[in-house]
């Protein structure tokens, strides 16, 4: 007896059927998402030119400060499919969620020279990180 394409395509409907059934069995009660926002410190440096004693001077800055990073892991899912052939891909990435503008001071700068400049501190700004969370992966 000979199978055809017809046959073929009712063992690929039936064997991503099964496989699909067997991945979600085995899958379900194991695996939980694992997105984590997480403090660190860091050292932001910003090269600036300011006004120092009416003479415009290249500093360098430094600020270290406490901030937040993403760290864990997301459920993804890549199974045979008959509509999305061959695979139908569900993928989820730790990433980050709201982020906010934040204002920090500079702690201290120093001059082309290298010396340190006390009383210079300057600000600025940076993204800020609020949460993470598990997203739909972008290419």
């Amino acid at each position: 007896m000979a199978i055809g394409p017809r046959d073929v395509a009712v063992l690929h409907v039936l064997f991503a059927a099964i496989f699909t059934i067997v991945v979600a069995t085995v899958r379900a009660p194991y695996w939980q998402d694992n997105c984590q926002t997480l403090s660190t410190e860091v050292d932001i440096v910003k090269n600036i030119v300011a006004e120092v004693n009416g003479q415009r001077l290249q500093v360098s800055c430094v600020a270290r400060l406490t901030v937040n990073k993403c760290e864990g892991v997301c459920e993804s899912v890549l199974s045979p499919s008959v509509h999305h052939y061959p695979f139908k891909k569900d993928c989820r990435c730790c990433r980050e969620g709201e982020q906010a503008q934040r204002r920090i001071v500079m702690q201290e700068c120093y001059g082309e020279d290298g010396n340190l400049m006390p009383h210079l501190h300057p600000t600025t700004t940076i993204k800020d990180l609020r949460n993470c969370d598990c997203f739909r992966c972008e290419n």
